[in-house]
């Protein structure tokens, strides 16, 4: 019974870690280990007419926005009053269009929302000096502490589970008025190569059976 317990314990370990989601903050690390990525952008959405592109404006997109079959939108946590932009270019001097959530008090909630599940999702933001939470759809979550104004990074993720959606939030102060993201991408992570369940058995029954014959051993010495 104990060696079947080890055993059982052993793959259920293994099967466990194969299942981890991953996280990573360089954006080609993130590339190496999916592949299939389509990635979506809002250049060219702000426009001061119709046709006329204006990189020094903004556009309210309030609740919501598909971009690709992404949607991004004001999250659950978000106050009434919250609001969802488009931002061009130049406005905020990014040099990149983004998409801004903003709140007058309360949570700053960003929602993006994948057209079918996934088992791999990034983004590239833009935030202020604080503390932000990003929760995949899978319960999974990460913390952003960006310590510059505004502070530019990414931020990958490879859940073999799948994903449809993330929630990126942060509480409202004087250091952290918004969450800015210029573009998302989803993707399929790659396979990760995994102990076979033979080999891993194998390994735990000659650990259990070399531990029985120590305590035999010892038996017999004494």
């Amino acid at each position: 019974m104990k060696t079947k317990l080890c055993v059982a314990i052993g793959v259920f370990a293994a099967a466990s870690i194969a299942h981890a989601d991953t996280i990573y903050t360089s954006e080609s690390a993130w590339a190496a280990a999916v592949s299939g990525i389509t990635t979506v952008n809002f250049e060219g959405i702000v426009s001061s007419t119709a046709t006329s592109p204006d990189p020094t404006g903004y556009e309210d997109v309030t609740p919501s926005l598909a971009v690709g079959g992404v949607t991004f939108a004001l999250g659950p946590s978000a106050p009434a009053g919250a609001a969802l932009f488009v931002i061009g270019d130049a406005y905020y001097g990014f040099g990149v269009a983004t998409i801004s959530a903003q709140a007058g008090s309360g949570t700053d909630d960003l929602q993006i929302t994948l057209p079918s599940s996934a088992t791999a999702i990034a983004f590239d933001y833009f935030l202020d000096p604080a503390t932000y939470t990003v929760t995949l759809s899978d319960g999974a979550t990460t913390m952003l502490t960006p310590s510059d104004t505004p502070t530019s990074g990414f931020l990958g993720v490879t859940a073999p589970g799948g994903i449809t959606s993330l929630d990126i939030t942060s509480t409202i102060s004087l250091s952290a008025l918004s969450i800015n993201v210029s573009d998302a991408s989803y993707a399929t992570a790659n396979p990760v190569a995994t102990p076979e369940p033979k080999s891993a058995i194998l390994l735990v029954a000659l650990l259990a059976f070399g531990l029985v014959m120590r305590r035999r051993l010892a038996k017999t010495i004494a």
